[in-house]
Protein backbone atom coordinates (compact mmCIF):
# COMPACT_ATOMS: atom_id res chain seq x y z
CA UNK A 1 0.00 0.00 0.00
CA UNK A 2 2.88 2.32 0.83
CA UNK A 3 4.28 1.77 -2.71
CA UNK A 4 1.00 2.89 -4.33
CA UNK A 5 0.99 6.11 -2.27
CA UNK A 6 4.61 6.77 -3.25
CA UNK A 7 3.89 6.06 -6.91
CA UNK A 8 0.89 8.40 -6.87
CA UNK A 9 3.08 11.12 -5.34
CA UNK A 10 5.60 10.87 -8.20
CA UNK A 11 2.86 10.99 -10.84
CA UNK A 12 1.41 14.12 -9.27
CA UNK A 13 4.87 15.69 -8.99
CA UNK A 14 5.71 14.88 -12.63
CA UNK A 15 2.37 16.28 -13.80
CA UNK A 16 2.93 19.45 -11.80
CA UNK A 17 6.41 19.92 -13.23
CA UNK A 18 5.12 19.39 -16.76
CA UNK A 19 2.46 22.02 -16.11
CA UNK A 20 5.12 24.46 -14.90
CA UNK A 21 7.22 23.85 -18.01
CA UNK A 22 4.20 24.55 -20.23
CA UNK A 23 3.47 27.75 -18.30
CA UNK A 24 7.10 28.85 -18.63
CA UNK A 25 7.07 28.28 -22.40
CA UNK A 26 3.80 30.21 -22.74
CA UNK A 27 5.20 33.04 -20.61
CA UNK A 28 8.30 33.31 -22.80
CA UNK A 29 6.22 33.34 -26.01
CA UNK A 30 3.94 36.04 -24.63
CA UNK A 31 6.93 38.08 -23.42
CA UNK A 32 8.69 37.80 -26.80
CA UNK A 33 5.52 38.92 -28.62
CA UNK A 34 5.12 41.77 -26.14
CA UNK A 35 8.71 42.95 -26.74
CA UNK A 36 8.20 42.77 -30.51
CA UNK A 37 5.00 44.82 -30.16
CA UNK A 38 6.83 47.41 -28.03
CA UNK A 39 9.58 47.65 -30.69
CA UNK A 40 6.96 48.06 -33.42
CA UNK A 41 5.09 50.70 -31.40
CA UNK A 42 8.31 52.65 -30.81
CA UNK A 43 8.95 52.77 -34.55
CA UNK A 44 5.24 53.42 -35.35
CA UNK A 45 5.33 56.47 -33.07
CA UNK A 46 8.00 57.96 -35.36
CA UNK A 47 6.49 57.00 -38.73
CA UNK A 48 5.67 60.62 -39.58
CA UNK A 49 9.41 61.12 -40.14
CA UNK A 50 11.35 57.87 -39.75
CA UNK A 51 14.63 59.74 -40.30
CA UNK A 52 14.07 61.29 -36.85
CA UNK A 53 14.45 57.97 -35.05
CA UNK A 54 17.12 57.73 -32.36
CA UNK A 55 20.14 55.50 -32.85
CA UNK A 56 18.52 52.82 -30.66
CA UNK A 57 15.28 53.04 -32.69
CA UNK A 58 17.25 52.70 -35.93
CA UNK A 59 18.91 49.62 -34.45
CA UNK A 60 15.53 48.13 -33.53
CA UNK A 61 14.31 48.66 -37.10
CA UNK A 62 17.47 47.10 -38.58
CA UNK A 63 17.42 44.26 -36.02
CA UNK A 64 13.81 43.41 -36.86
CA UNK A 65 14.57 43.39 -40.59
CA UNK A 66 17.66 41.23 -39.95
CA UNK A 67 15.58 38.77 -37.92
CA UNK A 68 13.06 38.58 -40.78
CA UNK A 69 15.94 37.88 -43.17
CA UNK A 70 17.45 35.27 -40.83
CA UNK A 71 20.53 37.31 -39.89
CA UNK A 72 21.90 37.25 -36.35
CA UNK A 73 22.20 40.11 -33.85
CA UNK A 74 25.91 40.63 -34.59
CA UNK A 75 25.05 41.33 -38.22
CA UNK A 76 22.26 43.70 -37.11
CA UNK A 77 24.74 45.62 -34.95
CA UNK A 78 27.39 45.72 -37.70
CA UNK A 79 24.84 46.96 -40.26
CA UNK A 80 23.63 49.62 -37.82
CA UNK A 81 27.21 50.77 -37.14
CA UNK A 82 27.86 50.84 -40.89
CA UNK A 83 24.68 52.85 -41.49
CA UNK A 84 25.70 55.24 -38.70
CA UNK A 85 29.08 55.70 -40.38
CA UNK A 86 27.65 56.15 -43.88
CA UNK A 87 24.89 58.56 -42.81
CA UNK A 88 26.73 60.66 -40.25
CA UNK A 89 24.80 58.98 -37.45
CA UNK A 90 21.57 59.29 -39.41
CA UNK A 91 21.94 63.04 -39.89
CA UNK A 92 23.20 63.37 -43.48
CA UNK A 93 21.33 65.17 -46.21
CA UNK A 94 21.47 61.99 -48.30
CA UNK A 95 19.69 60.07 -45.56
CA UNK A 96 17.05 62.71 -44.92
CA UNK A 97 16.30 63.37 -48.60
CA UNK A 98 16.76 59.87 -50.10
CA UNK A 99 16.16 57.60 -47.06
CA UNK A 100 19.58 56.23 -48.02
CA UNK A 101 21.34 54.91 -44.89
CA UNK A 102 24.24 53.19 -46.61
CA UNK A 103 25.41 55.72 -49.21
CA UNK A 104 24.29 53.35 -51.96
CA UNK A 105 24.63 54.38 -55.58
CA UNK A 106 21.84 53.43 -57.96
CA UNK A 107 22.54 49.83 -59.02
CA UNK A 108 22.73 49.13 -62.74
CA UNK A 109 22.62 45.33 -62.78
CA UNK A 110 21.40 43.82 -59.52
CA UNK A 111 17.90 43.73 -58.06
CA UNK A 112 17.13 46.81 -55.92
CA UNK A 113 14.46 48.40 -53.74
CA UNK A 114 15.54 51.86 -54.92
CA UNK A 115 12.96 54.06 -56.59
CA UNK A 116 15.59 55.65 -58.78
CA UNK A 117 18.58 57.95 -58.66
CA UNK A 118 18.55 61.36 -56.99
CA UNK A 119 21.74 63.38 -56.90
CA UNK A 120 23.83 60.41 -58.03
CA UNK A 121 22.60 58.11 -55.24
CA UNK A 122 19.83 55.57 -54.81
CA UNK A 123 16.62 56.98 -53.38
CA UNK A 124 14.23 54.87 -51.30
CA UNK A 125 10.60 55.22 -50.27
CA UNK A 126 11.51 54.37 -46.67
CA UNK A 127 14.63 53.77 -44.57
CA UNK A 128 13.52 50.12 -44.35
CA UNK A 129 13.85 49.89 -48.14
CA UNK A 130 17.43 51.11 -47.79
CA UNK A 131 18.17 48.25 -45.37
CA UNK A 132 16.45 45.74 -47.67
CA UNK A 133 18.57 47.02 -50.55
CA UNK A 134 21.69 46.42 -48.45
CA UNK A 135 20.48 42.83 -48.02
CA UNK A 136 20.11 42.57 -51.80
CA UNK A 137 23.65 43.91 -52.22
CA UNK A 138 24.96 41.33 -49.71
CA UNK A 139 23.03 38.57 -51.53
CA UNK A 140 24.40 39.70 -54.90
CA UNK A 141 27.96 39.27 -53.63
CA UNK A 142 27.19 35.61 -52.98
CA UNK A 143 29.69 34.92 -50.21
CA UNK A 144 28.50 36.89 -47.19
CA UNK A 145 29.05 34.48 -44.28
CA UNK A 146 27.89 35.51 -40.80
CA UNK A 147 29.98 32.78 -39.17
CA UNK A 148 33.15 34.47 -40.47
CA UNK A 149 32.11 38.12 -40.45
CA UNK A 150 31.85 38.58 -36.71
CA UNK A 151 33.39 41.98 -35.95
CA UNK A 152 34.09 45.36 -37.59
CA UNK A 153 37.52 44.24 -38.76
CA UNK A 154 36.37 41.19 -40.70
CA UNK A 155 33.20 42.94 -41.93
CA UNK A 156 35.00 46.05 -43.19
CA UNK A 157 37.74 43.95 -44.79
CA UNK A 158 35.08 41.92 -46.58
CA UNK A 159 33.29 45.10 -47.72
CA UNK A 160 36.58 46.53 -49.02
CA UNK A 161 37.29 43.31 -50.94
CA UNK A 162 33.91 43.82 -52.67
CA UNK A 163 34.75 47.48 -53.50
CA UNK A 164 31.89 48.73 -51.33
CA UNK A 165 33.73 51.87 -50.24
CA UNK A 166 36.52 54.06 -51.59
CA UNK A 167 37.92 55.29 -48.27
CA UNK A 168 40.98 53.57 -46.79
CA UNK A 169 40.28 50.37 -44.88
CA UNK A 170 41.80 51.89 -41.73
CA UNK A 171 39.50 54.94 -41.80
CA UNK A 172 36.36 52.95 -42.64
CA UNK A 173 37.06 50.29 -40.01
CA UNK A 174 37.79 52.99 -37.42
CA UNK A 175 34.48 54.73 -38.14
CA UNK A 176 32.41 51.54 -38.03
CA UNK A 177 34.18 50.38 -34.85
CA UNK A 178 33.60 53.74 -33.13
CA UNK A 179 29.91 53.68 -34.11
CA UNK A 180 29.52 50.07 -32.96
CA UNK A 181 30.91 51.00 -29.53
CA UNK A 182 28.53 53.95 -29.32
CA UNK A 183 25.58 51.76 -30.32
CA UNK A 184 26.48 49.11 -27.74
CA UNK A 185 26.88 51.78 -25.04
CA UNK A 186 23.46 53.26 -25.86
CA UNK A 187 21.81 49.82 -25.90
CA UNK A 188 23.39 48.92 -22.54
CA UNK A 189 22.19 52.21 -21.04
CA UNK A 190 18.66 51.34 -22.12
Amino acid sequence: MEWKKSSKFWVILASSLLGLVVLLVLYRLIRKNSEANEDSQLIQDNQDDPTELSIAEHYIMIKNLCEDKGYNLTTAQLLTAQAMHESGQFSSELYHENNNMFGMRQPQQRQTTSQGEVGGYASYATPEDSVKDMFLWLDAKGDFDESVIIDPSTYCSWLKSKSYFEDSLINYKSGVTRNLKQLQTELAAG
